[in-house]
């Protein structure tokens, strides 16, 4: 398929985000504050695969857009982005 072959091939679309307007990794961390409830930063950390240092401006962002907001040391959805 292709050019040298003369039969077209269908162009991939580039993936749209889960949630618009936050980053891939904002997006995983919400999926499993939704699923869960709530969760502490080191739980988060954990599921997700990062260190709890990288994890901490995310929850901050998460929280400053109040989709997160923490009671103690766990954290939980506040508001659900809708997925376009």
């Amino acid at each position: 398929h292709g050019i040298t072959t003369g039969v077209p091939t269908g162009r991939l679309q580039p993936r749209q985000p889960a949630y618009p307007g936050l980053t891939e990794q904002e997006g995983r961390v919400l999926e499993i504050l939704i699923r869960s409830g709530a969760e502490s930063a080191k739980a988060i950390a954990e599921e997700v695969g990062l260190p709890p240092s990288d994890l901490e401006p995310i929850l901050e962002r998460l929280t400053q857009l109040a989709y997160v907001s923490r009671k103690g040391t766990r954290h939980q959805v506040v508001a659900r982005p809708s997925s376009s």
